[in-house]
């Protein structure tokens, strides 16, 4: 009787687990999606302000982030401070 117990407890386990690894697997899903959607727009607000602005600043660490959008706006004077040495790029040119 303990073994047939214990075998029944076993089967329900294994589907208890499935099922909840499968659930955990589409909440990660959804997680994953609302972070793109997330990124996009934060994207999207960088890309607005970074286009008004007359001049632009940033680490290289920045500049290795932003890259991409630094090249679509293509301000008139940009800068970035590469270990405390400042270097000013004109016309978007990183040096």
């Amino acid at each position: 009787m303990k073994k047939k117990k214990r075998q029944v407890y076993n089967i329900w386990k294994a589907r208890n687990a499935k099922q909840i690894q499968l659930e955990c697997i589409e909440k990660m899903k959804e997680r994953d999606e609302k972070i793109t959607e997330l990124t996009k727009l934060y994207s999207a607000i960088d890309g607005e302000i970074l286009s008004k602005a007359n001049i632009i600043g940033m680490t290289t660490t920045g500049v290795a982030k932003l890259n991409e959008l630094i090249q679509a706006i293509g301000p008139k004077v940009f800068f970035f401070n590469d270990l405390f040495d400042l270097s000013i790029c004109i016309k978007s040119q990183i040096i």
